[in-house]
């Protein structure tokens, strides 16, 4: 969700709360008034995922709310994101966008990459229990267990979680191919 509100919305919530019953990964930006506002809803909803912004290279944007203590600041790709505008809104042109609404895409992205390497080798996996393989499912679709695979592939960078895929995958190129590993070290990250 690339918006944010200062205070709770009653029929926001609403979604949210069934949304989550139905396993839907949720991501929100966190909100780019820098210092001088709080976190915003429904980023601060524990329903969610909050998604901060970085550059290429996994530099703070300068917008970003001062990190939270004690929690998990996951921050990725949101400076500079060339994007499409359509011609109905009166713009049809490619321009680059920032902000951790930017970022909050992108976040939502690396997700799905995580459950669809997970949907297609899980279940050839022959140590995993179909149990297993359903509650990794499962559990993957909720902002914690989505959070711990984030929290595996993030690096400290100043003073937030930059989530970088690629230290999910960082295997040989025969490891790759079969996603095993990567969906094993999942597992792994998850039951820590």
């Amino acid at each position: 969700m690339s918006f944010g509100f200062p205070r709770l919305v009653g029929v926001i919530d609403k979604a949210l709360t069934e949304a989550y019953n139905k396993r839907v990964l949720m991501f929100a930006s966190a909100s780019n008034a820098g210092g001088n506002a709080g976190l915003t809803y429904p980023a601060r909803s524990p329903l969610v995922i909050e998604i901060y912004a970085t550059d290429g290279i996994g530099d703070r944007y300068p917008r970003n709310l001062t990190p939270r203590r004690r929690c998990k600041n996951f921050a990725t790709l949101g400076v500079a994101v060339k994007s499409w505008w359509p011609e109905n809104l009166g713009k049809g042109f490619a321009r680059c966008v920032s902000g951790t609404s930017t970022a909050t895409v992108v976040a939502a992205g690396i997700a799905a990459i995580v459950l669809e390497i997970v949907q297609c080798y899980a279940k050839s996996i022959k140590s995993l229990m179909a149990q297993d393989h359903e509650y990794l499912q499962d559990y993957l679709r909720t902002a914690d267990g989505m959070g711990k695979v984030f929290a595996d592939m993030a690096t400290l960078r100043q003073d937030y979680d930059y989530v970088a895929p690629w230290n999910l995958v960082n295997m040989t190129r025969a490891e790759l191919s079969d996603g095993q590993t990567t969906v094993l070290r999942i597992l792994k990250a998850i039951k820590d």
